[in-house]
């Protein structure tokens, strides 16, 4: 008898149509952006926005597999809006270089938006987060309230970042600098700012020390299984943490951007190899459908590569 349709897996299969859908009408903005990255020298500002299109893509076609498997598992849905924040992200700030480009007919509404792209990018890490520190059942630790603490700690330092950000008269975008931004939404003098941007930072390296201690006990406290299962994602979230480290201490740069959001990358990579080398989330069923989702991710990848190409191509 075949299997019934659920709701989640209807939602994952409508996500992951949805995502491949928003690539193909992105497509010929990111063409024109990279065009302009290669005629006017600037690869460097070009390349953490070709990363943010990896992270999307990885995180949503993991989470995708998630959710398929374990619905009620909140790792999957957490991969997938991580995804969904970091693609969102990314056509937004397409959109916004394309805007100001000499010949290009202006819009007023990347003026209403040019703040956003920096709230995405916000909720997607601080998302990834949880995500790490739930994975891979889907619940924290047990080990009393100190983890309870450690994810709701990364929820305030995402919500102080907000503040700080919404109190950044300018947004950071790539070829384009800083920008004026329409979501400060709170007026405060120079020093309140710098004490904000000071507080965010420490705040931002403690919930991320606090995320990649949880992910090391949960390895260190699990069984040999577990430990196999979860090695990966366990280096993973300690590289992330040095590399935001490395970030928040030194002056911003395009290619620290890039490391960043590579390193970042290691995070789905680590997941997916969890799942399909180490037999996490019943592995033996998922096996079993490798040829539905092995063309499924390549497929996705293909379609994407195959658009820019075309529309490299015409345009």
């Amino acid at each position: 008898m075949p299997k019934a349709i659920t709701l989640p897996a209807t939602l994952s299969w409508g996500i992951l149509v949805a995502a491949i859908i928003g690539m193909l009408l992105n497509g010929p903005n990111a063409v024109r952006v990279f065009q302009h990255a290669t005629d006017t020298s600037q690869m460097s500002e070009y390349v953490p926005l070709a990363v943010v299109k990896l992270l999307a893509v990885a995180f949503i076609v993991v989470g995708f597999v998630i959710t398929l498997k374990i619905p009620r598992n909140a790792v999957g849905w957490s991969f997938i809006g991580v995804g969904a924040g970091f693609g969102v992200f990314s056509a937004i700030t397409d959109g916004m270089v394309l805007a100001e480009l000499p010949g290009v007919a202006h819009s007023s509404i990347w003026n209403s938006i040019v703040g956003l792209p920096d709230f995405l990018s916000l909720f997607s890490l601080v998302l990834m987060l949880i995500a790490l520190q739930l994975f891979p059942d889907g619940r924290l630790l047990d080990s009393g309230r100190i983890w309870v603490g450690v994810a709701g700690f990364t929820v305030v330092s995402g919500l102080l970042g907000a503040v700080s950000q919404g109190a950044n008269e300018f947004a950071v975008v790539p070829f384009l600098g800083d920008l004026p931004s329409d979501y400060r939404f709170l007026h405060v003098g120079d020093t309140t700012q710098q004490v904000l941007q000071a507080s965010v930072s420490v705040a931002a390296l403690i919930a991320f020390l606090g995320t990649a201690a949880s992910v090391v006990v949960r390895y260190r406290t699990g069984t040999p299984e577990l430990r196999e299962q979860i090695k990966w994602v366990a280096l993973a979230a300690v590289a992330v943490v040095i590399v935001i480290a490395i970030d928040v201490a030194t002056p911003h740069h395009p290619l620290i951007d890039a490391v960043d959001g590579v390193v970042i990358t290691f995070v789905p990579i680590a997941a997916g190899i969890a799942i399909l080398k180490y037999r996490l989330y019943d592995v033996d069923v998922l096996i079993s459908r490798t040829l539905v989702y092995g063309p499924l991710t390549a497929t996705l990848a293909g379609t994407y590569t195959a658009a820019i190409v075309f529309f490299r191509l015409v345009f």
